[in-house]
């Protein structure tokens, strides 16, 4: 077991057993991001007087503190193989500096450059270039050339863009900054890599995923020159294609005629001879949303197919491997070994369909995504974009979640609203919210406005709307309270998050922010009860939340936009009943809408009390049929 004592990295780091220091380090930051950022597995001998969250500020601070002083000896030097590994975990190092005073290590940068704190540019010597990498956080005021940098070390440079984009809090401009520039500018450069499988790949899923968050149009470019690269490496090691693409039968128009069809005729029995669908799984266990959204579906499709699953047992439980006929966990560790082991899977079963529930969440659906391992291959919104890989033919979604203006690699088949529901989080809603007790507010003297929402959806442009709100309710006589319950915020990412939201959104006089760190379901659910509207984050929009807020019966706002993920919004408020104006498609009309709602008591309780009378959750799940889209993909096996 490592020592994971902060005394004990900083007595090495005093003594200078630097190799030692930089393994206790490495295992500290390893601990937090085993343990999705938090700091309970770390010892410290802190004052006994300090509160939960006070300790984990004390604990970043000492780490802090060491990490300088260990960076800062001229002796201590990062191996190629020791700063590849530290990388994979420098997003952690950012939080930590985030949660100190100095919010950043440029301090420590500029010594080690021998720049004075006042100097307008500076150049990163050779000599220090692994070091002062690892220290250049998402959170850094040093102004960065990032033409210059590639062209000093490509390796080094993509490990640095590698754990900025893989930052989970990107919540201050300095860190939205980096984020747009990067995917603004890298897409194009990265395919001149020559070093691909060198940079810090275990981190890959983020930079994948993560750029979904961001506002630039393009934002999605950098997935095509992953995929690029990806598959240059798979084939490179034999671990190419095994199966040959289909040519495609089924376009969107067909598939809702198809869905049309299925949708008015009886359910039909269980084929003796099944085709075998494989789905490659990521996080399916009941606590987690993809469960909610895709295991009614699955389950309907072992009626017509062999249901295999396959993915890791950390993400599947018992519950959720039992939704599939078999199911094969793929071996913990290196992602390559995945990728061997599926493709193996896939030679013995032939599967005829290989369906991604979603992909971004783990390294080994990103991979296998760029491979073909059947000849018709298909995804889902487990998350809401495209996977932009030419290895996938399809792209499953609720047709009342497209805009029309969104850019996807795959072809559409859109499934009419009663296909893909969800599960709801509790088993009996009317007793569930007996424990709640919403009861609505007619005229609050101080509205409260609830923001459900992991702590990767918040940005400054979202913070900055939130401010404009306020000052302008406050200017028309009404306070406004912002309670932002988030998942994910665990550790120094609740810390970092909170202090950031408030330091944006607080004006020294009034509190207009309450930040709540990661609750169980039943605190989440009171916390939100509490407030009288809600509005969704932009431009990544919610899902699972929007679904709890209707089951509460609260009115909100929505910001839509022509990407899946800032779509799926509109087609949910459509189904639960709220009106069109509830929807802006600018920040301006979101700003309005927002007001609007929460100046008008009476029509803001009316709505409350038509959500609630009318039991509008029951709306996500009513006139299920999700056979229907069984009956799609088996037209398309026979075609």
């Amino acid at each position: 077991m490592p020592n994971l004592s902060i005394e004990n990295l900083e007595y090495l780091v005093q003594t200078r057993q630097h190799e030692a220091a930089g393994n206790a380090l490495f295992g500290l930051l390893y601990s937090m991001d085993n343990h999705a950022g938090s700091m309970d597995a770390l010892t410290c001998l802190a004052p006994a007087a300090l509160t939960p969250s006070e300790r984990e500020m004390h604990l970043c601070e000492r780490i802090a503190v060491a990490t300088s002083r260990l960076f800062l000896d001229e002796t201590f030097t990062l191996s190629p193989q020791g700063f590849r590994q530290f990388m994979c975990l420098q997003r952690w190092v950012s939080l930590i500096y985030g949660c100190t005073a100095q919010r950043n290590a440029d301090h420590v940068i500029r010594t080690l450059c021998g720049v004075s704190s006042t100097a307008p540019d500076f150049a990163i010597p050779d000599a220090q270039l692994t070091k002062c990498l690892f220290l250049i956080t998402v959170e850094s005021e040093l102004p960065i050339n990032l033409d210059q940098l590639w062209s000093q070390n490509q390796t080094l440079a993509a490990s640095l863009f590698f754990a900025w984009l893989s930052t989970n809090v990107m919540a201050s401009p300095a860190a939205h900054q980096k984020r747009e520039a990067l995917l603004a500018w890298w897409p194009a450069r990265m395919l001149e890599a020559t070093d691909f499988v060198n940079w810090p790949l275990p981190v890959i899923h983020q930079v994948y995923m993560l750029c979904s968050y961001g506002f630039l149009d393009g934002r999605h470019a950098i997935k095509k020159s992953l995929n690029t690269l990806i598959r240059q490496q798979l084939i490179a090691l034999n671990l190419g294609d095994v199966a040959t693409a289909l040519p495609q039968g089924m376009d969107s128009a067909q598939s809702k005629s198809l869905a049309k069809l299925a949708s008015r005729l009886a359910v039909k029995p269980i084929l003796a001879v099944r085709p075998t669908l494989m789905v490659i799984t990521e996080w399916f266990s009941p606590g987690f949303a993809v469960y909610r959204t895709h295991s009614m579906t699955l389950r309907a499709l072992k009626d017509k197919f062999h249901l295999i699953g396959v993915g890791p047992r950390s993400g599947a439980s018992e519950v959720g491997q039992a939704v599939f006929d078999e199911f094969h966990e793929t071996p913990a560790g290196d992602v390559l070994e995945v990728v061997a082991f599926a493709r193996e899977l896939a030679n013995q079963k032939k599967p005829d369909i290989v369906y991604h529930l979603g992909v971004g969440m783990f390294p080994h659906t990103v991979y296998l995504s760029n491979i073909r391992l059947a000849p018709i291959q298909m995804v889902s919104n487990g998350h809401g974009a495209s996977t932009f890989s030419l290895q996938m033919d399809y792209f499953i979604t609720d047709e009342g979640y497209m805009s029309g203006q969104a850019a996807f690699g795959e072809t559409i088949l859109p499934m009419p609203a009663n296909v893909m529901q969800m599960i709801p989080n509790v088993d009996t809603p009317d007793e569930f919210l007996k424990q709640v007790q919403r009861v609505p507010r007619e005229r609050p003297a101080v509205l409260k406005i609830a923001i459900a929402a992991a702590i990767i959806k918040i940005n400054p442009v979202f913070i900055g709307t939130l401010r404009t709100i306020a000052e302008r309710s406050e200017a028309e006589g009404l306070p406004v309270e912002f309670h932002f319950p988030m998942a994910q915020a665990v550790g120094p990412l609740y810390q970092r998050i909170r202090a950031e939201i408030e330091a944006q959104l607080d004006d020294g006089i009034k509190r207009r922010t309450f930040v709540y760190p990661h609750q169980k379901y039943t605190v989440y659910m009171r916390i939100i009860s509490q407030c009288d509207m809600f509005i969704n984050p932009f431009p990544y929009g919610n899902t699972n939340g929007l679904a709890d807020m209707a089951l509460l019966g609260m009115p909100g706002i929505c910001k839509a936009g022509p990407e899946l993920a800032e779509h799926i919004d509109v087609g949910m408020f459509k189904r639960i009943g709220l009106p069109d104006w509830c929807v802006a498609w600018t920040i301006d009309d979101y700003i309005a809408a927002t007001l609007r709602m929460a100046h008008n008591h009476h029509e803001r309780w009316m709505l409350s009390k038509q959500l609630i009378e009318g039991k509008v959750y029951s709306r996500l799940n009513e006139n299920q049929a999700p056979e229907v889209m069984g009956e799609i993909l088996l037209k398309m096996c026979r075609t």
